[in-house]
């Protein structure tokens, strides 16, 4: 190889029987080093930190950072969400919403909320599930007319009686 000359490389010729390719193959990996191992350095415990369990208080401050970013970005969808009634219980995190909107919503954002919370706060295991509070009680009769509004608020606040009674006040003109 004197001045500069590249070493050809070997041409395979295309084998005519099985016999011949398994030939080719056992010479070509006689003739081929062996490749080299490569052994992981394990990691000290310095330069990889610990993963911990998922607490209250930390959840808490990072329920406060992903709050601060998604104000930054302007995703208040995900704020109401994230603003309602937070359970945890071992490594699961349970969002309770009101209603169907915002159960759509805590499901579209559940991914980006376990990796902020893994990422920041090395958290080992997490998972997150939506439970969807009803907006007011199926029992409870719904009010229309202003005296069936006065009947409630009466039953709520026993001083309204005394006060309509009082002056006189009648909610039918």
């Amino acid at each position: 190889m004197a001045g500069g000359q590249k070493p050809r490389q070997k041409t395979l010729s295309i084998p005519k029987s099985l016999s011949e390719t398994k030939k080719l193959l056992e010479e070509e990996s006689q003739e081929s080093p062996k490749p080299l191992e490569v052994k992981e350095k394990p990691q000290s415990e310095e330069s990889a930190p610990k993963k911990i369990e998922l607490n209250q208080t930390l959840l808490d401050d990072l329920i406060s950072q992903i709050k601060v970013k998604w104000e930054k970005e302007e995703k208040s969808l995900d704020l109401a969400v994230i603003n309602q009634e937070l359970k945890l219980n071992g490594s699961t995190v349970t969002i309770v919403v009101v209603g169907h909107v915002q159960e759509e919503r805590a499901n579209k954002m559940i991914p980006e909320l376990v990796g902020f919370i893994k990422e920041k706060g090395n958290v080992r295991e997490i998972s997150v599930k939506v439970e969807v509070k009803e907006e007011q009680d199926k029992d409870q009769k719904k009010i229309f007319t202003d005296s069936e509004k006065l009947e409630f608020l009466k039953q709520k606040h026993g001083a309204l009686a005394e006060l309509q009674r009082r002056f006189g006040l009648d909610t039918d003109y």
